[in-house]
């Protein structure tokens, strides 16, 4: 196995399609709660559909010593190549970059509860 990360961890995972932008890269990255420094495959990715306005980064880290299968895979994935991507819905990280409005809330007793 290859992935550093087993999704069966974590359950159901969340689909997207799209198609490679740029040419992807590989790059050591800290992964996991420890830390560690490990090859990550890191890929732009444009959204498929009827806009095909938008786009998204995705990063599979490999194992320690996988560096070679990682560095292979980025060498298949061509731009323009049509791809699946399967995340973890939990760590997913969203980035908008132009944002209508932002306003403060005030949160109730039982909200902050949850967040102490």
């Amino acid at each position: 196995m290859t992935a550093a990360i087993d999704p069966s961890d974590y359950g159901a995972l969340l689909e997207m399609e799209g198609t490679v932008a740029e040419q992807p890269t590989v790059r050591y990255m800290p992964v996991g709660t420890s830390g560690d420094s490990l090859p990550v495959l890191c890929l732009k990715v444009n959204e498929v559909g009827p806009h095909r306005t938008r786009s998204f980064t995705c990063n599979q880290p490999f194992a320690a010593g996988k560096h070679a299968a990682a560095q292979a895979r980025a060498k298949q994935l061509k731009p323009g190549t049509r791809i699946k991507v399967q995340v973890v819905p939990q760590l997913v990280v969203c980035h908008f970059p132009v944002t209508a409005h932002i306003h403060a809330v005030s949160a109730t007793e039982s909200q902050e509860a949850k967040h102490a």
